[in-house]
């Protein structure tokens, strides 16, 4: 019962945060005039210990929102193996938006000392379970 009252909320949060204004406040590792740049580095030396983080992750399909941060906080995206992927600068609304990440298991979110718990990146060929669809009522 929860997972489904969870499933919606965490669709429309990640539907707000894919829709919102990319006037420059939204980081992204593409070539847009934003915050973010793609990282070009080696692996990261990292205290990767879960549960320091205070802000709020939500992954989804090839990208990661991070919320709750200060406004102009900068947050790292940081690759399974290590390497930051990319960076990025909390907006106005304590925000950032990561995409074009590599899907899998084993990403992190860092912010100053704060450290997120492992996310998975979701690929565009992932799908719900069929239970999803049939337990929905018409």
């Amino acid at each position: 019962m929860t997972s489904r009252r969870f499933a919606p909320a965490l669709a429309l949060a990640l539907l707000i945060a894919s829709c919102s204004d990319d006037s420059g406040s939204t980081a992204t590792t593409g070539s847009a005039d934003t915050e973010a740049t793609t990282a070009d580095t080696t692996p990261a030396t990292l205290d990767t210990t879960p549960g320091t983080a205070t802000f709020t992750t939500q992954p989804g399909t090839e990208q990661i929102a991070v919320l709750g941060l200060e406004p102009g906080t900068a947050v790292e995206a940081v690759a399974p193996d290590g390497t930051v992927a990319a960076t990025g600068e909390a907006d106005e609304q304590g925000a950032v938006l990561f995409r074009e990440l590599t899907p899998g298991d084993g990403w992190r979110i860092t912010a100053g000392d704060e450290v997120s718990d492992e996310l998975t990146v979701a690929s565009p060929d992932d799908v719900p379970d069929a239970s999803l669809y049939t337990e929905q009522q018409t």
